[in-house]
């Protein structure tokens, strides 16, 4: 009878130390992952609310000779804006890659950024600037 008791005794022992192991490791995965995701959400967040905040106006374009031309963009939002591409076509199907870069544009800072593109007379281009937070900017210029 006393071999029976103890029989017991260390079984539910040992499902106790294998329930409070399973359970550490659980909260451990889980702890790391909700840490995670919460950093995240938090970063992502940030910078929905800066890009919410971002503007860039397409100021000038100068179609210079034939194949080249000279945007000037301004950071009109309340962030550092860092521009990282600039397309140009004559409809948002048709745009053509015609710089990439990095240019850090502080609040109120304008930039000329010059392009080579092959652009005809009188007609209407659809110009797009990117930055690195994701912002997309367009105007429309007409060729001289």
């Amino acid at each position: 009878m006393k071999s029976n008791a103890q029989a017991q005794v260390i079984g539910s022992l040992i499902l106790i130390v294998i329930t409070v192991i399973l359970w550490s490791t659980v909260w451990l995965w889980m702890n790391s992952t909700v840490s995670t995701y919460s950093e995240y959400t938090t970063r992502e967040s940030e910078n929905v609310e800066e890009l919410a905040k971002e503007k860039i106006v397409i100021e000038k374009v100068v179609f210079e000779e034939p194949n080249s031309l000279s945007i000037f963009i301004t950071n009109v939002g309340d962030f550092e804006v860092k521009v990282c591409s600039i397309y140009i076509g004559t409809s948002e199907a048709a745009l053509d890659l015609v710089w990439e870069g990095e240019v850090k544009l502080t609040v109120d800072q304008g930039i000329w950024v010059n392009a080579s593109y092959s652009w005809s007379s009188d007609t209407l281009y659809l110009v797009r600037v990117c930055t690195m937070r994701g912002g997309v900017f367009d105007e429309f210029f007409r060729a001289p």
